[in-house]
């Protein structure tokens, strides 16, 4: 699995859940998972990047101020700053064993520090008529990418944050809409109002992607 990971590029498709999630004073982000390093695009502040990737690191490095080739199974590197703002989008599913790494996590916070988590949901409805159906096969990208080691639930996510010491300040969801090509040409404010009443009903098995917002606990 790793020699897969050290070849493939994740180039940087804007996740605004995440995005809008970032304090506008915070000054410095840790970008773990970096990809190609495309979220300077959209944050100003100092960024660091973490990738397993050789490819990725080679574009990464010119664009970030720092960037660091790591497996994270063994935690994050060594001797890190401490970050306003610790980003991990779409990339605790690709790790066999989270639990170090979330420990070594909390030591590069302090007391203000926020740490955004986004992470695809196995329970969406698409996912589970798959399964129920017997349809069960990884694809390139997506909630069945096939470098994917572990499914996450809205609660089973919550569950490991807590075990790990940290205080959830936000935990929601997001994604398209059932029958998204119809929904397209809906006005913004129907769309957005049909997400709030769906994800109200049930989180698991309408959102797409879970979003955490966390603090340390002191």
């Amino acid at each position: 699995m790793s020699s897969t990971l050290n070849k493939k590029i994740y180039s940087y498709n804007p996740n605004f859940a995440v995005l809008n999630s970032i304090p506008e004073n915070s000054k410095n982000l840790l970008d773990i998972g970096c990809g190609n390093g495309g979220l300077i695009d959209f944050y100003k502040g100092k960024i660091d990047g973490i990738t397993i990737s050789e490819s990725e690191y080679e574009i990464a490095e010119k664009r970030l101020n720092k960037v660091f080739l790591h497996n994270l199974e063994k935690g994050l590197p060594e001797k890190l700053d401490k970050y306003d703002v610790i980003i991990a989008s779409h990339v605790l599913e690709h790790i066999a064993f989270p639990e170090n790494l979330l420990l070594d996590i909390k030591k590069v916070m302090n007391e203000k520090s926020v740490f955004i988590i986004a992470l695809p949901n196995i329970m969406h409805y698409k996912y589970r008529f798959k399964l129920i159906f017997g349809n069960f096969k990884y694809e390139n990208t997506g909630v069945m990418d096939y470098t994917h080691l572990r499914w996450y639930t809205f609660h089973s996510t919550q569950k490991m944050l807590k075990k790990s010491g940290f205080k959830i300040t936000k935990a929601f969801v997001d994604g398209e809409l059932p029958f998204y090509r119809i929904t397209k040409i809906l006005p913004k404010f129907v769309s957005n109002f049909s997400k709030k009443i769906l994800f109200s009903i049930s989180k698991g098995f309408f959102g797409m992607q879970l979003i955490y917002i966390i603090k340390k606990n002191i």
